[in-house]
């Protein structure tokens, strides 16, 4: 199927482009970056009052610190470690999409575009939003709210479209929970 074997070639090249994003930019840090890394630390070293940032969500800073405790505090290792969570992070994004882009073909029975065309330009823009709006060198948890949003979205297209199942409840329950430590602004969209 034409549309199958062009998810596949999407997919890859996305994550080599992703890839080669994150390893030109794995030595490059902004200031929010380091606020994270360092809320992170805090996590590591059990200074809970100094984790708990308020103007900071902490599931970001989570989903840094077995990185950075991999790196023995070496700087540089740092800023990679980071990078390659944030590849990881986009991994998870794309998934996400592709589960929204699914939802969004199958509750539209009558497409104005073939399906084809419908992918392939959806692909073209997530990437062009992820590598240019969100960016893989900026050390930030926007990639996660992104992903959070295309998987709630999924989920409410299926919803709308009857799948009462639990577990599709349970998920979206799940991701505007997270969604809400990613990011408190998220639930305040949805």
């Amino acid at each position: 199927d034409l549309t199958k074997r062009l998810v596949t070639a999407l997919w890859i090249a996305s994550i080599l482009i992703a890839a080669l994003h994150c390893w030109v930019g794995r030595h490059s840090m902004n200031p929010d970056g380091v606020t994270y890394m360092d809320i992170s630390d805090a996590y590591r070293a059990g200074h809970w009052k100094a984790a708990l940032n308020p103007q900071r969500s902490p599931f970001y800073s989570w989903l840094l610190t077995p990185a950075l405790a991999l790196t023995q505090a070496s700087p540089d290792a740092e800023f990679a470690a980071v990078h390659a969570v944030n590849f990881l992070i986009f991994l998870a994004a794309l998934a996400c999409f592709h589960y929204l882009l699914t939802g969004v073909i199958r509750t539209h029975a009558k497409p104005v575009f073939p399906s084809w065309v419908l992918v392939g330009a959806s692909y073209a823009v997530f990437l062009w939003s992820t590598l240019t709006m969100i960016t893989l060198e900026l050390v930030t948890p926007d990639l996660c709210v992104a992903a959070a949003l295309y998987a709630t979205v999924g989920m409410l297209l299926r919803i709308r479209k009857d799948d009462d199942r639990w577990a599709v409840f349970f998920g979206l329950g799940l991701t505007l929970g997270i969604g809400y430590l990613i990011k408190t602004a998220l639930l305040a969209q949805v």
